[in-house]
């Protein structure tokens, strides 16, 4: 069963580390990817870490999860690393370019003190690593905060889904090998600043129509999170609300999503990934894994306390 808001062993027994990531299907199996925040804190700068690498986990049932190690570590003994722990890393996304037969994983990289948001970018053979960071670099010249990676089903190109910290959405087409932006973009939801202003976008597709799940800005606090829908992935996006009904939806169940991701093997069910987040003990951070129901003209995340994939069978 799943059981949102709990704590979530791997198959050793060890909390599951990987927050404000996603996961992908390769080869036959599911790969989650995220922040590891063992001994890390969210007040940076305290002398503490704020990130311990990207970690990968793998499930043949999305139940049971082995660790695949630390595929993105931290680089300790240099602070003008981008990958130093004392500089800010996080929401780690992964896509597979077919084209170059490469993993490739777009991360948010910021200075120490917030000076400067941008993107990070690794490459891999393996989808359980090692990835090697290749450069980082501002999208489009642009700050760039809480982010997606979207890689359309119909013929794989690759988009960068990302706010622009403080002001709007915006959606970045990427090159054929994925490793920098095109120049072609648009912008959507602008919005005067916090809290209103979106962040954490959440990305997908179903029959010929986009689909975003966006959060608010008020840091790690949970708040109202919102959808919106467009068949064009350029827009223009309609905004529709609210998508959470039930027990806390006001607050997104006291969680942020942070990606969406579709059943291998049942096209059109889609589970809702989000992160429910301890301010004061990071690392105790906690994961809340919904389905998501999509009917006529809406789309419907509804609280359970625990659940299995048969939901999807009578839904």
């Amino acid at each position: 069963m799943f059981k949102p808001g709990q704590t979530w062993l791997d198959i050793d027994g060890n909390p599951i580390q990987a927050h404000g990531g996603g996961v992908n299907f390769f080869n036959g199996r599911y790969y989650w990817y995220g922040e590891n925040k063992t001994g890390c804190s969210s007040k940076q700068p305290d002398g503490k870490p704020w990130h311990a690498g990207v970690n990968c986990y793998s499930s043949a049932d999305l139940y049971k999860w082995t660790f695949e190690g630390t595929v993105l570590p931290p680089v300790q003994d240099d602070p003008d690393h981008d990958l130093y722990p004392l500089k800010i890393m996080d929401r780690p996304h992964v896509l597979h370019n077919d084209r170059a037969g490469k993993y490739v994983m777009w991360m948010k990289l910021v200075d120490a003190g917030w000076r400067d948001q941008h993107v990070g970018i690794a490459l891999a053979d393996s989808p359980t690593g090692p990835f090697e960071l290749l450069k980082s670099l501002h999208p489009n010249g642009m700050s760039a905060g809480d982010a997606n990676l979207f890689k359309e089903p119909s013929d794989g190109k690759g988009y960068y889904v990302f706010d622009r910290p403080h002001t709007e959405i915006v959606v970045a087409d990427l090159t054929a090998d994925c490793l920098d932006t095109t120049g072609m973009y648009s912008c959507h939801f602008p919005l005067p600043g916090p809290p209103s202003a979106r962040e954490a976008p959440s990305f997908f597709k179903w029959k010929h129509k986009y689909y975003m799940i966006t959060s608010g800005t008020t840091w790690y606090h949970p708040n109202e999170a919102q959808w919106a829908s467009a068949d064009l992935i350029h827009g223009p996006w309609t905004v529709h609300g609210n998508p959470c009904i039930g027990t806390r939806s006001a607050t997104t169940f006291d969680a942020q999503f942070t990606a969406v991701f579709e059943l291998a093997d049942r096209p059109g069910c889609f589970i809702g990934m989000a992160d429910r987040w301890n301010v004061d003990d990071i690392e105790a951070s906690t994961y809340v894994w919904l389905p998501i129901r999509i009917e006529a003209a809406s789309l419907v995340i509804e609280w359970l306390d625990e659940w299995d994939l048969a939901w999807f069978d009578s839904a």
